[in-house]
């Protein structure tokens, strides 16, 4: 069958392209709990390439099932912050859980890499708005330094997108700062 061809490309193709393509024929929620498998043993291997390790954590994140999202859970946990940072992009897919919220809240109070805690507070902001909206304060709220300035930019448009009128001068201040200077506008949603 169609799908078994898919899954054994996955599983044996020795050709990144050809299981990039696979993954892409699983990317629905109707995705067979093998084929979830097969791409949570891509997620999860550190000998596979961090893009196409980041591209299962996508498929991943459009299936969206609890085996998907526990993997994705343990994918924003590796050591290759390219993976970490493609899981917490697949969990802003999912549904919004209590586990989902507190695994990409603690990432983004511990993790070591500051794009990979902009992605987590991203990814917040997808999944519990109002918590964004706190944590975005919280790191307005901080000193601002390069290894802060991926986090500020984030919670700068998450606040800007979703906050209130407290929040005008907060925004003023680092906005006026040179260091931010590549902030993009984003329409409210």
């Amino acid at each position: 069958s169609p799908t078994e061809n898919w899954l054994n490309a996955l599983q044996h193709s020795p050709t990144p392209y050809v299981r990039l393509v696979a993954m892409n024929q699983f990317g629905t929620k109707k995705t067979s709990e093998e084929a979830v498998m097969a791409l949570g043993k891509i997620l999860t291997d550190s000998s596979i390439h961090p893009q196409l390790r980041t591209y299962a954590a996508s498929a991943l994140g459009r299936i969206a099932t609890s085996n998907a999202i526990d993997t994705l859970i343990l994918g924003a946990q590796d050591p290759s912050p390219d993976v970490r940072s493609g899981s917490l992009k697949g969990l802003a897919k999912t549904p919004t859980t209590t586990k989902t919220v507190r695994a990409v809240q603690n990432i983004l109070r511990n993790d070591k890499t500051p794009w990979v805690r902009s992605s987590a507070l991203d990814a917040l902001s997808k999944l519990d708005k109002e918590a964004a909206i706190s944590a975005s304060r919280s790191a307005l709220n901080q000193p601002l330094s390069l290894k802060r300035e991926p986090v500020a930019r984030a919670a700068i448009q998450i606040l800007g997108r979703r906050g209130s009128r407290e929040d005008i001068s907060r925004l003023l201040v680092f906005l006026s700062a040179k260091t931010l200077c590549q902030v993009t506008y984003i329409a409210p949603e």
